[in-house]
């Protein structure tokens, strides 16, 4: 009994055992008739078969202008409907994991950036203390010398001011910054391994497929030429061979489409809050500019109204008070009385 299977081997074009009729002495007609149904036979097999798809890279895709595929989140353009193809010898997988990677290099520069700009404070920071302690201005009095020494507490306010105004920096953005592109390493370096495995997966078995189908073809050519037999074992076996190929690639490519689609989703979301966090530090970084400000404004109020106290008439009287020698003024000398 012949052994039971779901898929049968084709006859080669032309030498369809079922449709040719051995000719006999008693029916010429039906010589001709087999001859002409032998024609129409090659004639159909000549027709090439149109493609109901492509292989880019081992991966199934349907015919340019064939049935149309529903985007995937048609309300915005997203991750998920738009990095499907390969572009050179780059996946689309490739070009979304570039555009993380460079999200996580321009963290790094701001970073960097923010670092700088809290040493250039810390170091303004330094030399407005070392100024407040220089000589500068004591040898003046009065309202004046209050001026100099409204200036110099100022210069120190404004140098503590700062000084913490570069400690926020480094707390509460450049760390902060720090913890956020690490949080974002682990899911890339996971999504890269499974689609990495799945895609070379695919290649593989693409491999494997056509390497079955020239052993079919070259089988089918040959079974052509045999006389037909009740069941050949070596075309039922290439057969259910061939369709669990068929279903092992199908299943290895429905998981790397879901791994693509979870990569997407991941790194899409990934770019969200990217883009959220550093407008959140920018506006915190604005912030501690304006609360610099505010409080060396403070400072500078004081210092503004000591300069505008500067009264060069209580000045003078001050400094005649301090420093007069006498009000008696020299008077002319008698030597000879007349």
């Amino acid at each position: 009994m012949a052994s039971k299977t779901s898929w049968t081997l084709p006859s080669p074009p032309g030498n369809s055992l079922d449709t040719l009729s051995v000719p006999t002495e008693k029916s010429p007609l039906h010589v001709s008739n087999g001859v002409a149904m032998r024609r129409k036979t090659m004639k159909e097999a000549e027709k090439p078969k149109k493609a109901k798809y492509r292989i880019v890279n081992g991966i199934t895709f349907c015919i340019e202008g064939g049935e149309p595929q529903e985007l995937m989140n048609p309300q915005a353009p997203s991750y998920i409907d738009y990095f499907w193809s390969d572009k050179g010898d780059r996946s689309g997988f490739d070009v979304i994991r570039e555009k993380h990677v460079q999200g996580k290099d321009v963290i790094k520069e701001m970073m960097d950036f923010f670092k700088e700009r809290a040493a250039i404070e810390e170091q303004y920071a330094r030399n407005l203390n070392k100024l407040s302690k220089s000589t500068h201005g004591e040898q003046e009095e009065g309202t004046l010398l209050a001026a100099w020494k409204s200036l110099k507490a100022e210069l120190r306010q404004r140098s503590e001011a700062h000084s913490k105004f570069a400690s926020k920096i480094t707390e509460t953005i450049e760390k902060p910054l720090f913890e956020f592109k690490e949080s974002q390493k682990t899911d890339r370096k996971h999504h890269e391994q499974l689609l990495e495995k799945s895609r070379k997966q695919l290649q593989s078995l693409d491999a494997a497929i056509d390497k079955a189908k020239q052993s079919l073809n070259g089988l089918v050519k040959t079974s052509g030429k045999m006389k037909r037999q009740s069941s050949i074992n070596g075309d039922v076996k290439i057969g259910d061979d061939m369709k669990k190929l068929e279903a092992t690639y199908n299943q290895a490519q429905r998981l790397w489409v879901d791994n693509m689609i979870a990569a997407c989703r991941d790194f899409e979301r990934h770019e969200e809050e990217r883009s959220a966090y550093l407008k959140d530090r920018f506006l915190a970084y604005i912030d501690l500019c304006v609360e610099a400000q505010e409080t060396t404004a403070q400072a500078l109020t004081y210092s503004t109204n000591m300069v505008d106290n500067i009264n060069k008439k209580a000045d003078r009287e001050f400094f005649i008070k301090k420093k007069g020698t006498g009000t008696l003024r020299p008077v002319d000398r008698v030597i000879l009385e007349t």
